[in-house]
């Protein structure tokens, strides 16, 4: 992840939509890129259907693996990081 540019998340394998206006911000713990800041409220990322598994778990016959980091600002009771079939993380 390099930049948001307009509604597109520059990625070199995925196509990822933005919403609300998010920007790319240093991660000052790696080296190894930025990351993406989100408030919260109306701005989140869609990567698309496609990103895991094609939408169907039977395409993933050795399983799948998904690695983030995350760090927010408060933690609040039901607030989802990922909300997409088949996966959901969120806080409660």
């Amino acid at each position: 992840m390099e930049q948001v540019t307009k509604h597109l998340l520059v990625h070199p394998t995925h196509v990822i939509y933005v919403h609300g206006s998010p920007r790319t911000v240093r991660r000052p713990d790696a080296d190894d890129g930025n990351g993406i800041l989100l408030n919260g409220l109306n701005q989140y990322l869609n990567a698309g259907k496609d990103i895991i598994c094609k939408n169907n778990l039977d395409n993933c016959n050795r399983g799948f693996t998904l690695r983030f980091q995350i760090l927010p600002l408060q933690l609040a009771d039901r607030t989802y990081f990922i909300s997409s079939a088949p996966i959901d993380v969120y806080y409660r």
